[in-house]
């Protein structure tokens, strides 16, 4: 990762409420076992909260006293600033004591603006221990977006054609394009909610059209994945949808995610897709391993470019060193500028996604890649 100055958590409403989000606790380390640097209530924000007693600073106050978002948000932004950059390794969160409002679902985030929010990670926790004040300590993800992974699979935004849930009727995943689909096991597909017993994960890798996942209806956001129980590279996926009128229930903006512990998640690639009939099929290509650029006719090597690339998806601010120093994006762009038959060698732009005003979504990076010969 790379310096920032505002860092924080987005925040998914649990299952387990119906009205808000609540933590008692919030440390921030630049190292592993390292000290908490969150220590300074007035450089505590957040997008919202219940009331003057349940304030963003009660985080930082090493007390019982707990940070509630606004009542009946579906997700919530709690950051700090840390007046210079950092770069955070490892964070922890406290849940409050009598109540079953802590997450389990979550956005490590980063800004240099408090405007602007990327996530760094993504998090999936199990339920917390009802009725005590627990504390759970996570590592920041490495970031990198196309990668070897265990588990894969989807974060799903309900679609605005639902008041209830979201939905799939069938999934495959290959590591090849036209490849084998290797999700056939339901015993190995997992979700962070479903509806009821008859819309179990299970049933979106059973290979029987009438049975269906759906999430919980209270989620805005849901998870659901599959364990390969060995690494692997997914390249190729497809969705099937209802084939009932319900088929309006099929997310059409999603997240396809990599985790090699199913808790920290890393987003892939952000997809939309086209709008769905019954028992429609959408079929996705997912980045392949990153190509290395041709050889450059200055001082970047190719390898340099090959892992400024790389980084560069994680995060876009800054890039890998080269020489003891480091290449901005713009620098590694300059570089290939006028160079014969490949003037526009390499070229991104993110485009970071905040609903504006109301209830907040969750970060997201859409990275799109031009690669020229």
């Amino acid at each position: 990762m790379v310096a920032h100055r505002y860092w924080g958590l987005r925040l998914q409403r649990p299952s387990t409420s119906n009205s808000y989000i609540a933590l008692t606790t919030l440390t921030m380390a630049t190292s592993q076992g390292g000290a908490n640097l969150c220590t300074d209530g007035s450089k505590a924000a957040a997008d919202s909260y219940a009331n003057d007693g349940n304030v963003p600073a009660n985080l930082c106050d090493a007390t019982s006293s707990a940070w509630t978002d606004g009542y009946g948000y579906a997700s919530a932004l709690w950051y700090y600033d840390f007046t210079s950059p950092v770069d955070i390794a490892e964070f922890s969160i406290q849940s409050q004591a009598g109540t079953s409002y802590a997450p389990t679902n979550f956005d490590l985030v980063y800004s240099d603006d408090a405007s602007t929010w990327t996530s760094a990670a993504y998090f999936v926790t199990t339920p917390w221990t009802s009725g005590v004040s627990e504390s759970r300590t996570f590592e920041t993800s490495s970031g990198i977006p196309a990668g070897t992974y265990r588990y894969w699979g989807f974060r799903l935004r309900r679609p605005a054609t639902s008041s209830t849930y979201t939905s799939m009727a069938n999934v495959t995943m290959a590591t090849t394009p036209g490849g084998t689909n290797l999700c056939t096991d339901g015993s190995k597909a997992n979700a962070d909610s479903y509806a009821n017993a008859d819309n179990q994960p299970a049933y979106a890798v059973d290979a029987d059209l009438t049975t269906k996942w759906t999430s919980n209806p209270s989620n805005a956001t849901s998870l659901w994945w599959y364990d390969f129980v060995s690494a692997l590279t997914v390249e190729e996926f497809s969705i099937r949808s209802e084939s009932g009128t319900t088929f309006t229930y099929t997310a059409t903006d999603f997240d396809l995610i990599g985790s090699n512990d199913a808790v920290d998640w890393a987003t892939v690639k952000t997809y939309t897709a086209s709008t769905w009939s019954a028992g429609m099929v959408q079929t996705f290509e997912a980045p392949a391993a990153v190509a290395t650029a041709p050889p450059p006719s200055n001082s970047l090597t190719a390898s340099q470019v090959s892992k400024a690339f790389v980084e560069m998806i994680a995060d876009y601010s800054a890039l890998a060193p080269s020489s003891g120093v480091y290449k901005t994006f713009a620098e590694v762009i300059g570089a290939y500028s006028g160079v014969a038959g490949r003037s526009e060698v390499l070229k991104a732009f993110v485009e970071v996604i905040h609903s504006p005003g109301g209830i907040p979504l969750p970060m997201r990076n859409r990275p799109i890649i031009i690669i020229c010969t």
